[in-house]
């Protein structure tokens, strides 16, 4: 880990480094993610895991530890479960943002630019989804996903925070997709010529009445079958970046979190802790946390559960506050 990047507290700037450090800080730290590549090939459980387990760790760098992913001892079962609570906070959310675009389409004028407004704030609000299924990570039950008044009072606190970390899903998603279609399209070349030959030579590619010939269509899905083998392999590949840019960029929406100090949270009804430091002070968990929460922030080797374990013991926003040993504490 380069000696200029923190880890700790909230800082608000170089979210890529510090996600890229606290998921690089342990040896062996490719090891989960060879895993979550390959458990991702699994109809559904597959997914919904992967997902639960980057958003339990998320939840962990949001409540103040600064771990690197969990390599030993997580429990699948939980980690799906948590997967599929994130799959329906973004779902519930996807529905409402929908319901909203298809309302602003049959209002005359805006018709026409709505599509393209759209897709643009699309982008953003996809950011703002993931801080709703952080939030119902922390809390462990799916309602606390379901508070925009709160979730947009934190993003009106520091906006700019989220227009950085906007900026590396952005700019990692960019170089993904453009990796995908040159691999794909120089795949495609000697195909490619191929059919375009094979077109030239028909007499003709449509017939009188301008539908398409039917010969020329026959080639055309061949053409695109070919392409199919190659156009999995690319994804699937990808899929390994996929997962680490997504690993970055909910740890870096964790580390952003920080600053509303996690581990003062009360019930899910309850508002954000009164004194919210300014977005671009930096401080220790430790040093923020205020009664009857100071016992609850971690120190030392303890952590609070996390990887979808639900036995707290506490009444707490999701068991947030009970915590653990670690495994040399004690001793």
């Amino acid at each position: 880990m380069a000696s200029y990047v923190n880890t700790d507290g909230f800082q608000d700037s170089k979210y890529f480094a510090r996600s890229w450090a606290l998921l690089t800080r342990d040896k062996g730290w490719i090891k989960p993610v060879l895993a979550l590549w390959i458990a991702g090939i699994v109809p559904i459980l597959g997914p919904l895991g992967v997902t639960g387990y980057i958003a339990e760790w998320a939840r962990l760098t949001a409540w103040g530890v600064s771990s690197a992913p969990k390599q030993s001892g997580v429990q699948v079962g939980a980690c799906i479960k948590s997967g599929w609570r994130a799959f329906l906070v973004g779902f519930v959310w996807q529905l409402a943002w929908s319901a909203a675009v298809f309302v602003l389409l049959m209002l005359p004028v805006v018709d026409v630019v709505v599509p393209v407004l759209s897709r643009i704030a699309g982008i953003a609000f996809a950011l703002i989804v993931r801080i709703a299924v952080l939030r119902a990570t922390i809390y462990q039950d799916v309602s606390g996903g379901f508070r925009p008044g709160t979730i947009f009072q934190m993003v009106e606190n520091d906006a700019a925070g989220l227009l950085r970390i906007l900026g590396i899903n952005l700019i990692g998603g960019a170089i993904i997709v453009t990796i995908a279609t040159l691999v794909i399209g120089i795949a495609a070349i000697p195909t490619s010529m191929s059919f375009i030959s094979s077109g030239l030579r028909l007499e003709s590619l449509y017939l009188a009445d301008g539908t398409i010939n039917e010969q020329f269509l026959i080639q055309l899905l061949t053409w695109i079958a070919s392409l199919i083998p190659t156009i999995l392999t690319v994804c699937f590949i990808l899929s390994f970046f996929a997962n680490i840019l997504e690993m970055i960029v909910m740890t870096a929406l964790g580390l952003w979190m920080r600053q509303f100090n996690v581990p003062a949270w009360g019930s899910n009804d309850d508002p954000l802790p009164g004194q919210i430091p300014p977005a671009n002070q930096y401080y220790a968990p430790s040093a923020y946390a205020q009664p009857p929460y100071t016992q609850q922030v971690p120190t030392g080797q303890q952590v609070p559960y996390a990887y979808g374990d639900t036995d707290y013991g506490q009444n707490t926003h999701g068991g947030v506050g009970e915590t653990h040993q670690g495994p040399n504490q004690g001793q």
